[in-house]
């Protein structure tokens, strides 16, 4: 902590000369504020060439006190004295550095990136680095020195950094950067980045998200972490974010468009939101916002979307769960249309009318129909729910599923429907049957709703009086019920006051009969309404404040509605009764008082446009004083100073109470604080670690070192550190003392308990060895961090070091890294052999955070030389291989190699992945963990070798030499050592024009190596499923099958006509055309091969089962052939029994009980299905063959 500040209180030295700035203690006025106003007023308008001794001012950075600083950052900052900013980076000052670092102007061109790679990063410190980033990334204005930033951060400090200057960059070299490496904005901040460069280049990110939504390195997950940066496209730059949404709103169901952009992009793409169901179902669109806008006919279709894409299966249990969402939108309808509306929906669904199926009106749809247009469907519906539905149900097949549903017959679940009169009637007499409070409850809420529904106020009169004389006997539960529905149905000004003067009754009887369900919020209700009339509020004032104290509710808020058009005027009507309470009963004074200042400050959190104010209410300030007298254990006697301060609640109760005044003291007249500074320090002590005390202390601080009293208020608090009564007050007290004091004050302060030997002295006292340990972690909070060094080392010793480690970090990021880099290796080194190993890797794991790749580089080296032990080369491998990922060259590759050929089987397991090497490297790589495999042990060598062979892809296999690839195939394929079978898949199709060659080179490894069929046909099933997946190599099945390596057809016939199968699809299906026809052609050409095989009625079941087989695996294809149509494609021409059983046992049991079911209520789909199926039927009647129609009429019983 610096000196005290110079006595300022004697005559002070001025000067007429205006290109003269005076010293600090000669701009030191009465108060902080003061003398800020005053060097403010000097230097307001000019540079730092109208003063001659401005420089020389700054020029002493060490500290005096830490409001001469302060002042001297501000010149610093005003005069834009650069020079004297890049000295203040340099000084590793953390307080200075934090202040200097809001310098805008420095930072947009005082100094080119040239300086900045040579004279700042590598003289500052790691944390300053960062920092500087994260600045420079928001300030640079040229696009050339952003791109230079980016070329030089990437390089020396990796390219997470580096890409928070990529949108200060031109298109060109984003798109060129995007292309060259592989962006890491799936990291931290990188939403944030990718949203930058979308203000100024929309058109890049779309490309960059089609790339990893379409491309090859296909990663969804990565768009979906940025749905902020889509939404601001889709706001602002529609056009383009449109065609982009068309193409990938499959992949892009995780975005939320809200009310204003559904309702801009929805009716764009109607189309696909109503032929989508995973895009219906979403939470993308706002349904209600894309409804309003469309026109009716489009209503209808969504509408009739959302009822069809609700399940796969259309039937009537999709109408059912949709009947909340259709009521919700159809109400947003003109009411003389909804009817029609409803009635369209169902009609475009089911083709069918809605009047004729009436036990699917629910009454939450019917409840928004007008009257007039729903009472003949009440009544009908009335009638129809007490017939049986069975035959209905027999009749429809989209009863399907519902065999036991059926409308609920209870009256309250739809006779609310009726007019008043009609419902009234039902609904009373369904009251006198009820024997339960539940069911009673459920019946006036329905009473309610009716009239809600038909929006009678006129009858709501009659109904209020009705059930006020019916329940005043009975429980108030039903009482709360029937008022809880009606406020929630009927606004406020809709109500008569005779309904208001009844509900106020019911509350009345239910206060005296001391059952005060939801008592408050209806009260509430009440006087909202009377003031809304103009009616006096008193009594129900008082009645509130009754019931608030009786039940002891004085914790919450008076009222709960704060938005209201008179929460305000009911607000104050509140003041004067609270006020009168104050004053008629004392005991309840403070009580009542902390409740006014509760409801002040809800109302304030509210309304803070509008706050109310102490002025407002100034009957109470003096219970107010009284009350933060007591609280603050008589700190704040001088209360006088708030006088007129128009402080918000929120910063006036409890704790916050004694942190706003304090400030607003320390701000106005400090020399109270002075009178008071033990009380003070107490005080802080004893709340140090509530939120906002501590910058409240340090504030003090700035405050006190300006009046002289530094010395005085650090001295004090070392007293409280060194006699303290408890631990926990020594303990803040040393964190606070920490906070102020210099470095060597600090370690003079703890000398008594610094460690004496590896463990912690079990003789000390209890409350000794408690500081002990929490010591080392304060050192962090001493400024500056730097010369904390030498300390800190002192506590890298046994059962300290743990507690230390936190200041170790503080203390390396905010030290030179030019500096601390020698420090650290030096110290490393000057550890014996037997040291602690976990101190060598904290050090190493700080060295290799805080350097830059070369410095990085060559501390892995040094370090693997000289501690051999696994735990340490492991962390050494592995943040070398994190950095060779990131910029792979030639110098990391080499250190890489060194580390693999000197590990055991525990460093290995830190290598990098196979498929993660760039192309430069790949092949070196490979030999060289296949070379490392030889020597160890068979399980570890297997390992390894496994790891490089599932690796190899597609994408890579091909930067291996031919000699290599095929030493592996020969020496592995088919027997089972190593599993090679994809790596030889990969390496037969990703040439088709040597294909030949390396399909016999394959058959020959399978001859040689006497595996057998079943080693074969593994091999095949393998390549279907890589040329399914790839969409390559198609052309080999074709080579396949005119090199079958076996003489007799009946080996693996099953797996060749698989192939066949796969060999006809990619043949007729690739080459364009219809589904249909390339169904039809399918099935054609297949009859043909089939027709020339030798003992074709025997090999039925093989050919089914490949057939199945087949349709398995290509039922994930984009274009799958239509089973129906193939079967037809069997059946036409020529006959064939054999042929004509195959068709029947291929025919799915889905489509025969389609074809089968009864009556006329099919989707056009179904229909199109059925009449397929009519035309293979018709085919297969034709058939004589008796063994033909014995398998038709075990497929056709009926």
């Amino acid at each position: 902590m610096p000196p005290p500040a110079e006595d300022f209180s004697g005559k002070r030295d001025r000067t007429d000369d205006s290109s003269i700035l005076p010293s600090f203690s000669c701009m030191s006025k009465d108060s902080v504020g003061q003398t800020y106003c005053y060097m403010n007023k000097l230097i307001k308008g000019k540079s730092v060439k109208d003063f001659d001794n401005a420089r020389e001012l700054v020029k002493p950075l060490e500290t005096l006190s830490l409001f001469e600083d302060s002042l001297r950052l501000v010149l610093v900052d005003s005069l834009q004295l650069a020079d004297s900013v890049v000295e203040i980076l340099l000084s590793q000052n953390n307080y200075h550095i934090n202040r200097i670092l809001k310098c805008h102007w420095f930072f947009k061109n005082s100094l080119t990136p040239e300086q900045y790679f040579q004279d700042i990063f590598p003289h500052v410190s790691l944390s300053v680095r960062n920092k500087l980033f994260s600045i420079l990334s928001k300030k640079l204005v040229n696009e050339r020195d952003a791109e230079k930033f980016v070329t030089f951060i990437k390089d020396n400090y990796g390219k997470v950094r580096a890409e928070h200057f990529l949108p200060k960059c031109s298109s060109d070299f984003i798109l060129k950067y995007i292309a060259e490496e592989y962006p890491s904005f799936q990291y931290n901040k990188g939403c944030t980045i990718v949203k930058f460069i979308a203000q100024r280049y929309p058109s890049v990110v779309l490309d960059l998200y089609t790339n990893w939504l379409e491309g090859k390195n296909k990663n969804i997950s990565f768009v979906a972490r940025h749905a902020t940066v889509l939404l601001y496209l889709a706001s602002y730059h529609t056009d383009l974010f449109l065609p982009f949404f068309a193409r990938n709103f499959q992949n892009l169901l995780f975005l939320n468009f809200g009310i204003k952009l559904s309702r801009k992009i929805g009716p764009k793409v109607k189309e696909a939101l109503f032929n989508n169901r995973a895009l219906m179902n979403s939470d993308v669109f706002k349904k209600e916002a894309v409804f309003e806008v469309l026109s009716f006919d489009d209503q209808v279709k969504f509408l009739a979307a959302l009822v069809t894409l609700q399940r796969d299966k259309l039937t009537f249990s999709n109408w059912l769960n949709c009947a909340y969402d259709l009521s919700q939108l159809v109400r947003l309808v003109k009411p003389n249309c909804r009817l029609l509306m409803v009635e369209s929906v169902f009609r475009q669904v089911y083709n069918l009318e809605l009047k004729d199926h009436l036990r699917l009106f629910d009454p939450q749809i019917m409840e928004i129909i007008p009257l007039t247009d729903r009472a003949p469907y009440v009544e009908a519906y009335e009638q129809v729910i007490a017939v049986d539905s069975t035959n209905d149900k027999k009749n429809c097949r989209f009863y399907e599923g519902l065999a036991q549903w059926g409308p609920s017959q209870d009256p309250e679940n739809y006779v609310y429907l009726h007019p008043f009169d009609v419902a009234f009637s039902k609904l009373k007499a369904a009251l006198s049957k009820a024997t339960t409070i539940h069911r009673r409850q459920d019946i006036v809420r329905s009473m309610i709703r009716n009239c809600s529904v038909n929006r009678d106020v006129v009858n709501l009169k009659d109904l209020v009086e009705f059930i006020s004389v019916r329940f005043r006997n009975d429980t108030c539960q039903t009482y709360v019920q029937f008022l809880n529905e009606l406020f929630a149905s009927f606004p406020l000004e809709s109500l008569d006051s005779s309904v208001v003067t009844k509900v106020e009754e019911m509350l009345h009887l239910c206060f005296v009969k001391n059952e005060r369900y939801n008592f408050g919020y209806l009260m509430e209700k009440c006087m909202t309404y009377r003031l809304c009339k103009n009616h006096d509020v008193d009594a129900q004032v008082r009645q509130v404040v009754d019931f608030a104290i009786s039940d002891k509710k004085m914790g919450s808020p008076f009222i709960d509605d704060f938005k209201g058009k008179k929460a305000r005027e009911l607000f104050f009507q509140f003041y004067k009764e609270a006020l009168k309470r104050i004053e008629s009963d004392r005991d309840l004074s403070e009580t009542i008082a902390m409740w006014f200042l509760v409801t002040m400050g809800a109302y304030n959190r509210i309304n803070k446009k509008q706050p109310i104010h102490f002025t407002h209410v100034p009957d109470l300030v003096p219970h107010f004083k009284t009350l933060t007298s007591k609280r603050s254990g008589g700190l704040f006697s001088d209360f006088e100073i708030t006088t007129g301060l128009e402080l918000s609640f929120y910063k006036f109760l409890n704790f916050h109470l004694k942190v706003s005044l304090l400030r607003e003291i320390l701000k106005r007249d400090p020399y109270i604080i002075t009178k008071k500074l033990q009380q003070f320090i107490d005080h802080m002590v004893a709340s140090f670690h509530a939120s906002q005390v501590k910058c409240l202390f340090l504030f003090s601080v700035k405050i006190l070192s300006f009046m002289g009293l530094a010395q005085e208020l650090k001295q004090i608090i070392l007293n409280k550190f060194k006699h303290g009564k408890t631990v926990p007050e020594r303990k803040t007290a040393l964190i606070m003392f920490a906070h102020i004091c210099r470095p060597e004050e600090f370690e003079l302060a703890i000398e008594e308990y610094m460690p004496k030997g590896d463990t912690i002295d079990s003789q000390a006292s209890t409350d000794m060895t408690q500081v002990q340990l929490v010591l080392p972690g304060y050192i962090r909070f001493v400024q500056p961090s730097w010369k904390n060094m030498d300390l800190i080392l002192k506590f890298f010793v046994g059962d300290f070091f743990r507690y230390v480690l936190v200041s170790f970090y503080t203390c390396c990021y905010w030290t030179r890294v030019d500096e601390l880099i020698p420090r650290l290796l030096a110290h490393l080194k000057s550890l014996s052999r037997h040291s602690r190993l976990a101190v060598k890797k904290e050090i190493i794991r700080v060295l290799l955070q805080v350097s830059n790749f070369r410095e990085a580089v060559e501390a892995c080296s040094t370090c693997w030389d000289a501690i051999d032990h696994h735990s340490v080369r492991g962390l050494l491998f592995q943040k070398t291989t994190a950095a060779f990922l990131e910029r792979p060259t030639t110098e990391l590759f080499q250190l890489i190699e060194k580390f693999i050929r000197n590990s055991d089987e525990v460093v290995i397991d830190f290598r990098p992945e196979v498929r993660r090497i760039p192309p430069k490297f790949f092949y070196d790589y490979v030999r060289l963990l296949w070379e490392f495999s030889e020597s160890q042990s068979p399980k570890l060598k297997k390992n390894i070798r496994n790891s490089v062979i599932w690796n190899l892809t597609m994408g890579n296999i091909g930067l291996l030499p031919t000699e290599f690839t095929e030493s592996l195939i020969k020496n592995y394929l088919f027997k089972g050592e190593l599993d090679v079978t994809k790596f030889a898949i990969f390496y037969l199709i990703m040439d088709e024009s040597s294909a030949s060659k390396k399909l016999k080179f394959i058959i020959q490894v399978h001859k040689e190596s006497n595996s057998g069929p079943n080693g074969f046909s593994n091999f095949l099933k393998t390549l279907r499923e890589v040329v399914r997946n790839t969409g390559q190599g198609v052309k080999i099945f074709d080579k396949i099958l005119s090199d079958w390596p076996f003489e007799d057809n009946s080996i693996l016939y099953d797996i060749r006509l698989v192939i066949h199968f796969y060999s006809l699809y990619y043949k007729i299906f690739c080459s364009g055309g219809t589904i249909e026809d390339c169904s039809l052609q399918f099935g054609r050409e297949l009859k043909d091969i089939l027709l020339s095989q030798q003992g074709l009625d025997y090999l039925i079941s093989a050919i089914i089962e490949s057939l199945r087989t087949f349709y398995r695996e290509i039922v994930v294809l984009p274009r799958v052939l239509n089973l129906l149509i193939y079967i037809k494609g069997l059946l036409e021409g020529q006959k064939n029994t054999a042929i004509a059983i195959l068709a029947i046992m291929a025919l799915p049991q889905v489509s025969i009980n389609l074809y089968q079911a009864r009556g006329d209520n099919f989707n056009p789909k179904e229909i199109v299905e059925r009449e397929r199926m009519s035309e293979i039927v018709k085919l297969l009647n034709g058939h004589e063959d008796p063994a033909v129609q014995i398998y038709f009429r075990q497929r056709f019983p009926h």
